[in-house]
């Protein structure tokens, strides 16, 4: 009986600790950084540039993540075009060990409620070509 109490204990200490951990984690890190962090890495991707009018949240459960509200996601040869893709919000699984070394790393990215824009113009250029400079697009072409 003495075992077992010891070992309920123990094992919710661990639960509060970690929980600690990532309250404090979610309170020391800016969303503004994550932000910046994630745009970078969504721009590299995909070659496009990525804008976010909306806001940017942290969140510790179900897991460590953040979420980024109103993303478009524009050529940058098509100046004032339609926006290639547009998502409600992206939302994107922290790694908590790198964050715990200082780094800001997305393991994925999720698009919420996305719309895909394809558009052919008059001269035969497609909107979608910039996706080309990135490393999944390059990845594609590569093949």
């Amino acid at each position: 009986m003495a075992f077992l109490r010891r070992l309920i204990v123990t094992v919710l200490g661990l639960a509060v600790a970690f929980a600690l951990v990532l309250a404090a984690l979610s309170v020391f890190i800016s969303p503004e950084a994550v932000r910046e962090e994630a745009v970078a890495r969504a721009r590299s991707l995909t070659g496009l540039d990525v804008v976010v009018r909306g806001r940017s949240r942290l969140g510790v459960f179900p897991h460590l993540q953040f979420e980024l509200d109103d993303v478009s996601f524009v050529s940058p040869t098509d100046e004032g075009g339609a926006p290639l893709a547009v998502a409600d919000r992206v939302v994107g699984e922290l790694d908590l060990w790198r964050l715990l070394r200082g780094q800001v790393w997305a393991d994925e990215f999720t698009l919420v409620r996305p719309r895909v824009t394809l558009v052919r113009r008059q001269d035969g250029s497609e909107n979608w070509a910039a996706t080309a400079g990135g490393e999944i697009g390059g990845a594609i072409l590569s093949t």
